[in-house]
């Protein structure tokens, strides 16, 4: 069972940061579109 909790824990550590990663990524594609218009 700890094994799972601990599992669980990195995923939604994971989780966060491939998600600002992300959001980061969006952002400056939006910003480098915007600025080749």
């Amino acid at each position: 069972m700890e094994q799972v909790l601990n599992l669980f824990h990195f995923v939604s550590e994971y989780g966060i940061l491939f998600q600002q990663s992300l959001a980061h990524a969006f952002v400056g594609h939006s910003i480098s579109t915007k600025h080749k218009n």
